[in-house]
């Protein structure tokens, strides 16, 4: 008998299956993440192998998903939220297909509730909005997508009741009057009209048309402006250079600056800038990635305005194309990725009386478009900067994607709650109270033994001013199993002057071999 070659070309990928399954077991799903966490929902997303049907089956004990969550949607890239749910609760889930193939269970826990909600509002990151031009898939930006990428943000933003629209810079790509002008009547559709602020980005300011166009945007005919919105203070700052890509702040904006923050020193104050403002390391530092035109170059001079207004309470910004979370004298520093750009995002942040959460969200329906985007990024990482060696393409595609306590967080002043399990790697601080002549210690409890490479502590007072910034302190292992570590600060010896009488925040920062970690309480000093 004579055997085709199709045949054999048959039972040979037969055989790598089944030698697949049973010798390296088969893993129906890949990139299980926890994109978002709220407090009251949570939002998932997966790559299946084959287009199938899923289903995610969640509750509150391992052994008992009694909820069902179900995607009718044969596609391989799936993207769920799941609403609904308790705050402050810790959740069990697991993903299975319509073939019976089911992921191991993983878990989150929802953010606690902030108190008493006022209103919502989305932010918008470099959309870099075309006229009829083609996707560069070199790089990843999705140009050719820009009308179908408003149009699902239009969708998904009208079914969450968000009072209005901030836009963080470069709305449009090269600054052109075709640009300017398509994205203006595109927004003059029901739904975007009269809920726009925009933040004026490096992009926008390629040509002079931006004096005319973009002016049209904004209700004030400014580039520096601020708005009051229940009891709270937005401010939008201009931190473009026009024809150039870094970051600047004119002596007319800071004077802007410092005479609003003035006029509004009882209100809680967000502010809103294209440019970053806080460094961070490895990425505005490195000259491989030309990290130094992320930053506004003069950002010191602004962080000297802010050190006099503890009411600022976050500054936000886009132009990196990458989420991050930094805190630095008292104020909290947020990064947020792109919408044309791998990994399509956009920001909802929801506002209480004494909180800020922050939520990330997909672009309905792109996420198929955003792994392609995902791909281009690291092949042309790979090919760019491959030497550096083999893991920089992962390193900068997940630092561009972000890390969960990146994209979401609960921020009550001086108290950064991120949505990372906050079981997991414990950490108690005693004595608290802590009288002046005594020592503190921070002890925290790891799943497994991790090296430790590093860490940072900083206390600051309730008005956000920095009594204290100190690294690699004093170091202790505590046990093995389960392992644990202190960290000792001898308010005699390591503190310049003892703190007066009152409530502190400490934030603390461990890096290990495996992870990054952030904890961060209050601390009472007593007589």
């Amino acid at each position: 008998m004579i055997i085709s070659k199709k045949t054999i070309r048959f039972i040979l990928i037969s055989l790598i299956f089944i030698l697949q399954v049973s010798v390296f077991g088969y893993e129906p799903f890949e990139r299980i993440e926890l994109f978002s966490v709220g407090v009251d929902n949570v939002i998932i997303s997966y790559e299946t192998h084959d287009p199938s049907d899923t289903i995610i089956k969640y509750g509150t004990l391992s052994t008992n998903l009694d909820s069902e969550f179900k995607i009718n949607n044969s596609t391989l890239f799936h993207y769920a939220e799941i609403t609904g749910l308790i705050p402050e609760t810790h959740y069990y889930f697991r993903i299975e297909d319509s073939l019976g193939n089911a992921a191991e269970v993983d878990e989150f826990t929802t953010f606690k509730d902030p108190g008493n909600y006022l209103f919502s509002f989305g932010v918008f990151a470099d959309l870099h909005h075309t006229f009829n031009q083609p996707d560069d898939l070199s790089t990843g930006y999705l140009f050719g997508h820009a009308d179908f990428f408003l149009n699902n943000l239009k969708n998904d933003f009208s079914r969450n009741t968000s009072s209005f629209i901030i836009l963080k810079g470069d709305i449009t790509n090269d600054g052109t009057q075709e640009q300017f002008d398509d994205f203006i009547l595109f927004t003059s559709t029901p739904g975007f009209d009269s809920t726009l602020y925009s933040v004026i980005g490096n992009h926008d300011k390629r040509t002079a048309y931006w004096e005319t166009a973009f002016l049209s945007l904004t209700s004030t005919g400014a580039t520096n402006y601020s708005i009051n919105y229940s009891s709270w203070h937005f401010i939008i700052l201009d931190s473009a250079i026009e024809g150039d890509d870094a970051g600047h702040f004119s002596e007319e904006t800071l004077l802007f600056l410092e005479n609003d923050l003035n006029l509004n020193k009882g209100k809680k104050t967000l502010i809103f800038i294209h440019h970053l403002v806080n460094p961070i390391r490895g990425v505005t530092d490195n000259p491989y990635l030309d990290g130094s035109s992320l930053l506004a170059d003069n950002y010191q001079e602004f962080k000297n305005v802010l050190d006099n207004y503890p009411n600022v309470w976050i500054v936000f910004s886009g132009h990196a194309h990458f989420n991050d979370v930094s805190f630095d004298r008292g104020v909290l520093y947020v990064v947020s990725a792109s919408v044309i750009h791998y990994p399509c995002q956009y920001n909802i942040v929801h506002i209480y009386e004494n909180a800020v959460v922050q939520e990330a969200r997909k672009v309905s329906n792109s996420i198929s478009w955003s792994e392609i985007s995902r791909q281009a990024i690291y092949d042309w990482v790979e090919a760019n900067y491959g030497f550096l060696g083999d893991d920089i393409p992962d390193q900068v595609v997940d630092g561009i994607y972000g890390e969960l306590k990146d994209r979401c967080f609960l921020y009550i002043q001086g108290e950064y709650y991120d949505p990372v399990r906050r079981d997991e790697n414990k950490i108690k601080v005693y004595p608290n109270p802590v009288k002046q002549t005594t020592k503190i210690n921070f002890e925290m409890e790891f799943k497994k033994f991790e090296k430790i490479l590093g860490t940072k502590l900083m206390i600051f007072d309730i008005s956000g001013k920095k009594i204290f910034s100190g690294n690699n302190l004093n170091t202790q292992i505590v046990s093995f199993s389960p392992f644990k570590i202190k960290i000792v600060l001898d308010i005699n010896t390591d503190l310049d002057k003892k703190p007066a009488s009152g409530i502190y925040i400490y934030i603390l920062k461990v890096k290990t071999s495996q992870n990054e970690f952030d904890y961060s309480g209050k601390i009472a000093f007593i007589k």
